[in-house]
């Protein structure tokens, strides 16, 4: 997954944690996958968006471009769990 993504992936792990799950990236995707849409012209559409996607793009609104942006590839594996604020 580029870097990217996988950082707003953490980021959405963050904010459902913050607004009072205890969830991880595991259950995040799959909730995701759930939700999206079934339709293959809608699916097409989005891979197009994709496509042409900047990473800047991936930065959720509210969340520091830095947070995004700024981190490195990391290597496969579980996340360290951080504690609910």
């Amino acid at each position: 997954m580029p870097g990217p993504l996988n950082a707003r992936l953490d980021a959405l792990v963050e904010a459902a944690n913050a607004a009072g799950e205890n969830t991880s990236r595991k259950e995040m995707l799959a909730a995701l996958l759930l939700e999206s849409p079934v339709d293959g012209t809608d699916l097409a559409a989005a891979i197009r968006r994709y496509r042409v996607a900047k990473a800047s793009d991936a930065v959720p609104r509210g969340v520091p471009e830095a947070q995004i942006l700024g981190v490195r590839d990391r290597k496969p594996g579980p996340r360290p769990r951080r504690p609910p604020a």
